[in-house]
């Protein structure tokens, strides 16, 4: 390898440029050419000299040029535009520059600095490029930056050698990086390296990024850190081996890293409460001083009004009052304390000054306060008057106390305000940026005077609890102050937590009251009120036009004064032009994703500007539209959301106007580790199975049902290619999916800038308008993982993702890219690559996949080693950052959307860094933006979406204003690349303290000066979680990543350095919520805790018992009853009062609905079990570290959760303390505290249980898998293993594991369990004082049960200290229960219930200590014995512990599973859904086993689209679309399936009308609801079950043998005959009557229907024909089937034909007014799309429409006509066929089993009436159905279809002439039997041009042919006719089964007197 060799002077590098400012300024740069030209001379010559890869050369010129001419877009002058960017870009480094680089050369000269902006760009790019992990530290990067420089500007003479390649990498950053992963890694042989510390977090002592950044601060630190390699005597500073600055460049390979950044740690990062306290100090503080004063003014309030405590206030209240004064001074001496242990890198100067500062200015009360009190114990020291000053006769006493309350005063303001801004004393310090305090000031003084309120009753039942306390204690003159002491913590204590916690509330109320004025102003003011609904919004155009498009100047129209009163009289041409452009646009927009319908898209739209100046707009735009808001805006939710939302943001003030052409460019950034891109066939259905996958197609359709209606209507509409593409992109924009945010961004903001570029600049083509965008517009994403994708050696190979890669470069490839990591084994050596790939990038096919590729990579640059050495995700965007070209930056999630109407105002949210740029203030750092949450689906759904919307919303915009205390929070917010580049990145990546990485990158920028903002008229959308699981998940996250926030430095320089009023907003918005839930879950322990102490201290003495509870109702019961239950109430409101007020804000008297719902929703449930959670995470992490990512999952949450899963999750942070709960309560028993402390701690203890199981998704689904649930937890329980997801034993260990890096004395004394058993002794020695007991019964009394440690230690030594791994802990803890019961016999006539709490406390206390041993490494290695007996002894109280929660919890849910229709209300709680009707929707109908119905064909795809959108023609026409054209003769091919009662359908044929008329209509078994669906299913079973008996007497007895659905089985010899079962039929009946009233209602209607027809129509009447003859009226699309019209229907062996005229006839009454034109029993059909209301309702009356009399869906297309025949008469689009000739008899007959059938790849089930079917029909069973369901019915037919397999596929002939009109002949049918019994049936085709007719064979012969034909006609969209024939097995079928005989049918006219049907006789 070269060595790393300088640059020379400008005379060298620089020459074509010139060598000084004067050269660079004579340059011209006006030709786009010539500025290309000059980046790629300048970046070739540095990358030549300096050592840089050429790729990242490439790329960086690339950047550059971007850049520049983003700037130049604003700066006319090419020079002044990179100057600008120069100074924007270097304002940190040049800092730096002066304050550490000139100290850091001494004795050294710097080299004066030559200004060359282009060079100075340039060379800080390609450094940045180059780096890696090490962009985190910019501090470093000025130091390479400014070394560099000074190497370029030196005038050193020495020759120059060009570096080779990458030799920066190698010598510089490589040997730095190495160092920086050694601290907390170690290397792997695969090149991957390893967290050293596994689950646990990093030492304290661990450097990380901000450490070896911040040595760069201090000069005087660094010249001392830096070293070199070889050092030589008297030389061993890097610095001074540097002969000048320019030598500092050279040496830097000769630099030791390894010694250079070892051991400067700048601030220890403790895992506990102590960083938290340290860094906010004055906030508790502040809380401190409140609480103190408020508890003494009310204990001196009490004392002189009411007589309470007078021997308390009489000796001791001016102490009280005095020591008032050392609140402060204990503050300030903990925070100089901590500082000083937190700080090792402090300067011994610093210290000392520290120190004088503690005693000479904090201490002053301290010293005042020890005068007094030496003054108070002289003799006559209070009267004593003051004798040092002349003529002053002041006793001294007061002159001392006014001294101490001056001086208590001055430290605690002192001590409140913020503190220097560089306490550490380097030369940098970034300086904070100081925003105005006075609002923020108002605002908290608003907010401390509701707080007032509340905290002032709180503490007077204190002070008042305080006070009879002593009064009892005094009046009985008890010698007990032990419990004197105990009862006075347990007052104090709640009391303290309380009040700790409840200024977040008021915070939140103050929130809402004040948010929703700043937004009521912000929002429009009182136009608000209409514009939310969607009124009044005549002022959108011209406000648009106004504010958005900014046209060039144009001439205005001159209007009169009438004319003036239209605004489209008002707008010029151009201006109304551009107006309907934009408005069809978004229109167009809301089309395509299925949010509007044509028909809505046709009200809605423009027709042309002209036409709109004539004054036909749509009534949206109109001035009455206000009055009738709802007949002007869609029906979809999402569209008028949408609408409104542009609306409303066009009154949005301030709204900065801009230009395209003048807006910065965009560089949007997506980071994607593992998130769904795009769903396919397999993600949408099972395993490739033909039916629906569980739940997300069903949900999905469900929750978008309209949405669904319009996406078929669009695929009918528009020439789909693929069904499959179609399905899955629809199914994909609706969840949280890569594909939807790329095409989000990519559709919504590239047509937003091109549609207004378009107007407000003239361009010479589309092309080069698109052009013009794409140079503002890039979409990146930084998929990590596609090498991996795309290497089939790689366990994560997936074609499916390449795939939908390739799919979005071909939607998107004209602003998408995509960045990854590439991993490549170089020589040996494992290197690591950043790659980028565009879509025009060559495509690499994969071995052995078609149609799958990868993509060649345009940009290869290496990277110094692994790259993700933190959480994942900020080094994922880490590596991409490089290939951005924007000059703002947007971080979007990959589960977020944008939309078109609201990327209309990107150019106004540019220029909010633009306005600012040539001010003082400069521009901000980031500006943020709202979020609509679009994943409000099931309760969950819209649970965490309503708190997201608030906290997007109301909160944010008061943390904005007036509190000026909003930081970065990731998505919508736009960043400024140049200042975040400055501060380390966009976020930061240190392991553990970084979890929450998006919010360092405004914590930074605060720190460093920077400013944010936030605005509210741009948008984008955001997926949030959607089920219990992942809401928790992301709930936990967020709670650890608050957790390490509190430890870092940024937090405490924040806490240390802003105003209070600023601070205050900051830390109760961020980690001091988290620390309110932990408090307030402390709270109501601590209040339980407190009731049972005072309910027990009754056994002291009775005379004690009598006053300290009974006589004090107004203490101590309502200090836990009314205290507690308004704290409690405080809790559930500010949960629910912000969101209540944004929606009251933007939608008006909704909120009461809100707020109605959430409590329908049970949310306070789950707000209690939330800030539970959330509690628990941030307090276990801030005390044990350990911190992890947990990847929640963005999808439907349907699948049921085990009962293992919820306990393991949730056991340690909710159940276990829900069980103390209630065990607190029970102690408590024997005093009432009131019904308000009983609700609120019985409500949070229920809500810890029972929440995991309340909200799972099918949980009380059967009793099967609760059943199982439990097994499984069982074997869980008893298992023993090393993985916690299988053994119970692992889980614990994995508990006691996070305790790993505490002290020992921390467990022992260092957790509340000590202080509770403190307390609980005061009480039992109370109780059994000292004296009144021997030693063995004070041992027995006060100490713990010990026999089984004692055992455990033996059991440990026996088994070689790995006990704990070996026992079963059934067995010992068991044994633990005996041996505790024989120690508590001993006792047992000293046990009462407080030695029994006391022992129970000490038990707790011991199971922590115990866990914190056996975690402990030190107790491991020195004391194994100890460490498995610790943990032996602890997992056998833990295991009792969860066998008693678990059991009974297990149990309960399943006798719950037993309670019936429990499981369809969970599921309708949950997801608000229930299963639709009769609305098209086709559900797969399930029996009462839970099948559904099956579905045969091979395409899930089709399968699904015949199944719900049934009457659709997509499916056929993607049929006749993937088939060739047809040149001959297709065939239908049938194959043989035995029928299946469960997957039937069944067909009444029900004779509707008066014997004179008889109108048969088919009833359909969808037709019905569900409940009368599954009753007819069941009749059929029962059916059968009754026929199977039959069958089995016959063959028992040697009778005749009836052929039946299923073999019947042989009897057993020697068995008697089987009976028929009466019982079956009793069934039978049974479910019948349930269908009785059904179908009986539906036929009433029918028959008014039918006498209105007949009335209307009385020439209408019905021969009596044969009942093959009679045209059977088939409803289908709401059209009743006419015969063909002119055709003879001929039959194959030339039988008779019908008669011209009997055809006529027939043709008459079918076109007779049908019986479905109304209500009545036949399935309403519509033409598609399928899915149609049941009654008139959305846009047919908004939008001025009369409904149709089918109950047409209005928004479907209008139906187009039906083509003409020659004869001008109209032809249905589907007729029937004719009926046929009688048939003549046939051979003999086929075997009985044997069926033929049909194949429902075409199947609609509501078009055909199927034929009787399987034989197993009897007399018996239809006069049985017939008296019981149909008793009114003229006539029925009950025919049972089967799941036939039958295809039939029609060809065109070639055309030879037209036929339009008269008789044709068709060819003779050809019928071949394969092998298989398989029959090929080829069916010629005459042309119609546009129908198809032909000839179908119907029925079955012996032969194998059909039994006759008929000659039907098939419609060119719909060329699938599905007929099921099966082989005749039994009757109605001859003897033979050669032949069906209609009249032998059980279909019959019905008499007046009654008829006999088939045999038997049935009265009516």
């Amino acid at each position: 390898m070269v060595p790393l060799l300088p640059v020379g002077g400008y005379s060298y590098g620089f020459s074509s440029l010139g060598s000084s400012e004067a050269s660079w300024r004579t340059q011209n740069f006006d030709d786009a050419s010539r500025r290309r030209q000059a980046v790629k001379t300048i970046c070739e010559r540095l990358t030549s000299r300096l050592g840089f890869q050429k790729q990242s050369m490439l790329n960086q010129e690339e950047h550059i040029e971007a850049l520049w001419e983003s700037f130049l877009r604003r700066y006319e002058d090419p020079k002044q535009a990179m100057e600008a960017l120069s100074g924007q870009l270097l304002a940190t480094q040049r800092s730096w520059r002066e304050k550490v680089w000139m100290t850091f050369l001494k004795p050294h000269v710097p080299v004066e600095q030559v200004s060359h902006p282009l060079r100075d760009v340039c060379l800080f790019w390609l450094i940045w490029g180059e780096l890696g992990n090490l962009r985190f530290c910019p501090e470093l990067l000025c130091f390479l930056f400014t070394a560099a420089c000074e190497l370029c500007d030196s005038s050193s003479e020495a020759p120059l050698v060009e570096a080779a390649e990458g030799s920066f990498l190698d010598e510089v950053v490589k040997p730095a990086y190495g160092v920086m992963v050694t601290e907390t890694f170690e290397l792997r042989p695969n090149g991957v390296p390893a967290f050293k510390f596994g689950k646990a977090p990093a030492p304290a002592r661990a450097g990380n990024y901000d450490d070896w950044n911040e040595l760069f601060w201090d000069p005087w630190r660094l010249k001392h850190a830096l070293k070199i390699k070889t050092p030589r005597p008297g030389v061993q500073r890097f610095v001074d081996a540097c002969q000048d600055s320019a030598d500092v460049w050279r040496k830097l390979r000769e630099l030791d890293w390894e010694h250079s950044l070892r051991k400067h740690k700048t601030h220890l990062e403790f895992h506990s409460h102590f960083p938290l306290l340290i860094g906010n100090y004055r906030i508790f503080l502040l809380h401190s001083v409140f609480l103190c004063t408020m508890v003494v003014f009310w204990v001196q309030r009490l004392g002189r009004l009411e007589g309470l405590g007078a021997r308390l206030w009489r000796d001791y209240g001016w102490l009280f009052q005095a020591s008032l004064g050392l609140v402060a001074p204990a503050w300030m001496l903990l925070f100089q304390i901590g500082f000083q242990a937190m700080t090792p890198s402090l300067a011994k100067r610093n210290r000392l000054r520290g120190l004088v500062q503690l005693l000479c200015v904090d201490f002053l009360p301290v010293i005042s306060f020890a005068a007094l009190l030496w003054q108070h114990h002289l003799p006559d020291g209070v009267s004593t008057r003051f004798r040092y000053i002349p003529f002053v006769k002041v006793p001294t006493f007061d002159v001392l106390l006014v001294t101490h309350v001056f001086f208590s005063v001055f430290t605690l303001v002192v001590s409140l305000g913020p503190r220097p801004d560089n306490l550490y004393r380097w030369k940098f310090y970034p300086a904070m940026s100081r925003p105005d305090c006075i609002p923020s000031g108002a605002f908290w003084l608003f907010t401390v005077a509701l707080w007032s309120i509340f905290a002032s009753s709180g503490t007077w039942y204190c002070g008042q609890a305080l006070l009879r306390i002593w009064d009892v204690y005094d009046s009985l003159s008890l010698p007990l102050p032990y419990l004197l002491a105990v009862l006075t913590i347990l007052v104090i204590v709640p009391t303290l937590l309380v009040f700790f916690s409840s200024l977040c509330f008021f915070l939140t109320f103050s929130i809402s009251i004040v948010g929703s004025m700043v937004g009521a102003y912000r929002l429009g003011g009182v136009r608000l009120m209409c514009t939310r609904r969607g009124m009044g919004l005549t002022y959108v155009p011209e406000t648009m036009v106004g504010c958005l498009l900014h046209l060039p100047p144009h001439p205005s129209r001159e209007t009169g004064l009438w004319e003036r009163f239209s605004w489209w009289r008002r707008m010029s041409d151009p201006e109304l032009e551009a107006f309907v452009d934009v408005w069809n646009k978004l229109l167009k927009e809301l089309r395509d994703r299925d949010l509007v319908c044509g028909r809505e898209v046709d009200f809605l739209s423009f027709r042309s500007a002209q036409d709109a100046f004539q004054g036909n707009v749509p009534g949206l735009f109109k001035a009455l539209s206000a009055l009738s808001y709802r007949a002007t805006l869609p029906s979809n939710g999402e569209a008028r959301r949408r609408i409104v939302s542009l609306a409303r943001s066009l009154q949005m003030h301030p709204l900065p106007k801009a230009k395209v052409r003048e807006m910065p460019t965009l560089s949007v950034v997506i980071p994607h580790y593992s998130e769904t891109i795009r769903y396919s066939k397999k993600d949408l259905f099972s395993d490739g199975e033909t039916k629906v996958s569980n739940d997300l197609l069903r949900f999905l359709i469900k929750y978008y049902r309209d949405e669904f209606r319009n996406f078929i209507e669009r695929l009918e509409q528009e020439d789909c290619s693929s069904l499959e593409e179609a399905l899955c992109t629809w199914a994909s924009l609706r969840m949280q999916t890569l594909w939807r945010t790329v095409d989000g961004i990519c559709g919504a903001y590239a047509n937003a800038l091109e549609i207004l570029a378009h107007y407000q600049e003239i361009f010479e083509s589309q092309r080069s308008l698109r052009s013009s965008v794409r140079q503002r517009l890039q979409v990146l994403v930084a998929m990590q993982q596609y090498a991996k994708f795309a290497d089939p050696e790689s366990p994560g190979f997936s074609p499916n993702e390449l795939q939908a890669v390739e799919a979005m470069f071909s939607a998107f490839g004209d602003f998408l890219s995509i960045a990854y990591i590439e991993e490549q084994v170089v020589e040996g050596e494992k290197r690591f690559f950043s790659c980028l790939i565009d879509s025009s990038c060559e495509q690499i096919p994969i071995p052995g996949f078609d149609d799958v590729f990868a993509r060649r990579a345009k940009y290869r640059i290496e990277l110094p080693g692994f790259p993700i050495l933190g959480h994942g995700k900020s080094d994922n965007q880490n590596c991409a950052v490089i290939f951005t070209r924007g000059e703002i930056l947007q971080m979007i999630d990959a589960n977020q959307d944008a939309y078109y109407e609201a990327s209309l105002f990107l150019p106004s949210a540019f220029q909010e860094f633009c306005e600012p740029e040539r001010t003082s203030k400069g521009r901000p750092g980031i500006v943020g933006f709202r979020e609509h949450i679009f994943s409000a689906v099931g309760l969950l759904g819209r649970i965490a979406a309503d708190s997201e919307f608030t906290f997007g919303t109301m909160i944010q915009r008061t943390l904005d204003w007036p509190l000026n205390s909003r930081f970065h929070y990731g998505h919508p917010d736009l960043m400024d690349k140049l200042q975040v580049v400055q501060q380390g990145g966009v976020s930061k990546a240190t392991r553990g303290l970084n979890l929450s990485e998006d919010i360092f990158a405004g914590l930074d920028l605060s720190l460093r000066g920077g400013w944010t903002t936030y605005r509210e008229y741009f948008h984008v959308g955001k997926g949030r979680d959607m089920g219990f699981m992942s809401v928790l998940s992301f709930y936990a996250k967020v709670s650890m990543g608050n957790a390490e926030q509190a430890i870092t430095r940024q937090w405490m320089r924040l806490g240390l350095h802003l105003e209070l009023s600023q601070l205050l907003g900051i830390f109760y918005s961020h980690i001091g919520f988290y620390m309110n839930q932990a408090l307030v879950n402390r709270a109501t322990k601590a209040f339980c805790f407190s009731a049972a102490i005072f309910a027990l201290s009754a056994e002291v003495q009775e005379s004690f018992s009598i006053l300290a509870v009974e006589e004090m109702p107004l203490c101590l019961d309502a200090l836990s009853s009314s205290y507690f239950g308004y704290f409690y109430l405080l809790f559930v409101l500010a949960s629910m009062l912000p969101f209540a007020f944004e929606v009251m804000l933007e939608e008006g008297l909704q909120a009461l609905w809100s707020l109605t719902f959430s409590l329908l929703a049970l949310s306070p449930v789950f707000s209690s079990f939330q800030s539970k959670l959330m509690g628990y995470f941030f307090e276990t992490t801030l005390n044990y570290g350990g911190a992890q990512y947990i990847p929640t999952g963005r999808g439907l949450a349907t699948r049921r959760e085990p009962f293992l899963k919820s306990f393991r999750c949730f056991a340690a942070s909710h159940m276990y303390d829900a069980l103390e709960v209630v065990l607190f309560i029970i102690f408590s028993a024997a005093q009432d505290y009131g019904t308000g402390f009983y609700f609120c701690t019985g409500f949070s203890a229920t809500s810890w249980l029972i929440a995991p199981f309340l909200f799972n998704p099918r949980q009380f689904e059967s009793m099967g898998q609760s059943l199982s649930d439990f097994r499984e937890w069982m074997t869980w329980m008893t298992k023993l293993d090393e993985k916690e997801e299988v053994s119970w034993y692992a889980w614990q260990v994995s508990l006691q594991e996070v305790r790993r890096n505490k002290f020992i004395l921390q467990f022992v004394i260092g957790n509340c369990r000590f202080l509770a058993a403190l307390c609980t002794l005061g009480l039992v020695v109370s109780v059994h004082p000292f004296h009144s007991l021997n030693v063995v019964s004070a041992c027995l009394i006060y100490l713990p049960c010990l026999s089984h440690l004692v055992v455990c230690l033996f059991l440990s030594i026996g088994f070689s200290c790995k006990a704990s791994g070996r026992v079963p802990y059934i067995l010992i803890a068991t044994l633990a229960v005996v041996l505790t019961l024989l120690e508590i016999a001993v006792s047992a006539h000293l046990l009462t219930p407080a030695v029994i709490f006391h022992k129970y406390i000490l038990l707790r206390w011991m199971l922590e200590t115990a866990d914190g041993l056996a975690a402990n490494p030190s107790v491991k290695a020195f004391l194994p014995f100890v460490h498995d007996a610790c943990r032996l002894w602890a997992f056998s109280w833990r295991f009792l512990r969860d066998m008693a929660l678990g059991v009974p919890l297990a149990l309960l849910f399943c006798a719950m599973t037993c309670i019936p229709c429990l499981n369809s209300l969970h599921t309708l709680f949950l997801f608000h859904t229930r299963r639709p009707k009769e609305e098209g929707l086709v559900v797969e109908d399930a029996d009462e086993n839970g099948s559904s119905t099956h579905l045969v064909d091979p395409d899930p795809i089709r399968n699904f689209f015949r199944t719900f959108a049934p009457e659709s023609s997509v499916v056929v026409r993607g049929d006749r679309r993937r088939r060739k054209r047809p040149t001959g003769r297709s065939s239908l091919r049938a194959t043989q399936s035995e029928p299946n009662f469960g997957e039937q359908e069944v067909l009444l044929v029900v004779g509707v009308g008066s014997s004179e008329a008889l109108i048969p209509q088919q009833i359909e078994l969808k037709d019905f609801d569900v409940k009368t669906r599954l009753a007819l299913r069941r009749i059929l079973r029962l059916k059968a079950g009754l026929t199977n008996l039959q069958a089995n007497a016959a063959t028992a007895g040697a009778g005749p043998v009836s052929v039946t659905q299923k073999p019947a089985k042989k009897a057993a010899s020697g068995t008697a005959a089987v009976q028929p079962n009466q019982q079956g039929e009793l069934a039978v009946k049974s479910e019948a009557r349930k269908v009785r009233k059904v179908v009986k209602r539906r036929v009433a209607d029918a028959e008014t229907e039918t006498t209105k027809d007949t009335k209307a129509s009385p020439a209408a009447t019905v021969q009596e024909e044969p009942a093959a003859q009679v045209p059977q009226r088939r409803v289908t699309k709401g059209k009743p089937a006419e015969a063909d019209s002119g055709k003879r229907a001929q039959s194959q062996d030339g039988g008779e034909q019908s008669s011209p005229a009997q055809l006529r006839e027939v043709r008459r009454k079918a076109s007779s007014p049908s019986p479905c034109s109304s209500r009545s029993i036949c399935a309403r059909r519509t033409p598609s799309p399928s899915f149609r209301p049941r009654r008139m309702k959305g846009p047919d009356r908004r939008m001025g429409r009369s409904p149709s009399p089918r109950r047409r869906d209005s928004r479907a297309p209008p139906r187009r006509p039906t083509p003409r025949r020659s004869g001008g008469s109209r032809r249905p689009r589907r007729a029937a066929a004719q009926p046929a000739a009688e048939s003549a008899p046939q051979p003999a007959a086929q075997p009985a089993a044997q069926s033929l059938a049909a194949q429902p790849g075409t199947f609609q089930p509501t078009q055909v009436m199927m034929a009787a079917g399987d034989g197993s029909d009897s007399t018996e069973f239809g006069g049985f159905l017939l008296s019981w369901i149909l008793p009114e019915v003229y006539a029925l037919e009950v025919h049972e279809g089967h799941q036939a397999q039958h295809i039939l596929s029609l060809s065109r002939r070639q055309k030879e002439k037209s036929r339009r009109g008269g008789s044709t002949k068709g060819g003779s049918l050809s019928v071949e039997i394969d092998p298989h019994g398989a029959h090929q049936m080829l069916t010629p085709l005459e042309d119609m041009s546009s129908e198809y007719t032909g000839l179908v064979g119907v029925g079955t012969s012996a032969s194998g042919g059909p039994q006759f034909e008929a000659r039907v006609v098939f419609d060119t969209g719909s060329t699938n006719l599905w007929m099921a024939s099966v082989l005749c097995k039994a009757y109605p079928c001859d003897e033979q089964h050669t032949s069906y005989d209609p009249a032998s049918s059980i279909t019959s006219e019905l008499g007046a007197g009654g008829t006999s049907l088939a045999g038997l006789h049935f009265p009516w």
